[in-house]
């Protein structure tokens, strides 16, 4: 009787052990994560600003913004929550920024890279009409976008409102373009201000660990 007790009481010992073990592994393992997640953010070319704040219906409704011609043949979205993909991008510009001119065709590959199941954009602009938007993008035109993005790649909408404090861009908090804000489930959680190079290892590394930390 007393060896059984002793078995079980060993048996006993080494599952509390095992799972004392996997435990420790595991938040080991999510502190990593964390913390290599935390450097890529604040590295030099991310600069990342945390923000963690929900995304309101004032961050989140887009009925009330202009669509480009060649993209008003596809589905309409009228919400920033509507877009499909783990990640979207929120960027403020205008075709008279040349920091957003400089940037925008590595955003667009950042996209195309990641895979729009991942990545999206929802771009949008003060230009006074869409048709300088439209020049815009033909001046950049490549074989992997056409003419004008994909809306699969980039939604390019155009703010038609005069009133500052009635704009998008006010809605988020943007006092100087382009700043981009990173949607991940419902909340707004990084910020981005001035131009990147989106396609720069540090972005990438910094959006794969992103997408990875998600799932």
């Amino acid at each position: 009787m007393t060896d059984k007790i002793k078995i079980y009481s060993l048996v006993t010992l080494g599952f509390l052990l095992g799972m004392t073990l996997f435990v420790l592994r595991t938040g080991m393992v999510s502190g990593g994560d964390s913390a290599a997640l935390d450097e890529a953010a604040n590295s030099p070319m991310v600069r990342a600003q945390l923000m963690g704040g929900p995304l309101t219906s004032l961050h989140d409704d887009l009925s009330g913004l202009e669509r480009l011609e060649a993209q008003r043949s596809e589905n309409m979205i009228d919400k920033v929550s509507e877009l499909e993909g783990q990640m979207i991008l929120v960027t403020f510009w205008a075709t008279w920024c040349r920091p957003c001119q400089k940037e925008w065709p590595s955003m667009l590959r950042l996209v195309t890279i990641l895979g729009k199941d991942k990545l999206r954009i929802v771009s949008i602009s003060e230009d006074e009409n869409n048709a300088v938007i439209e020049n815009f993008f033909r001046g950049i035109e490549t074989p992997e976008w056409g003419p004008v993005p994909d809306p699969g790649l980039a939604l390019i909408l155009r703010d038609p409102q005069q009133n500052e404090s009635e704009m998008m861009k006010t809605h988020y908090g943007t006092r100087q373009l382009p700043e981009t804000y990173l949607i991940m489930d419902g909340r707004i959680q990084y910020k981005f201000v001035n131009e990147r190079d989106w396609t720069h290892w540090e972005m990438r590394n910094f959006f794969e660990r992103l997408g990875h930390a998600r799932r």
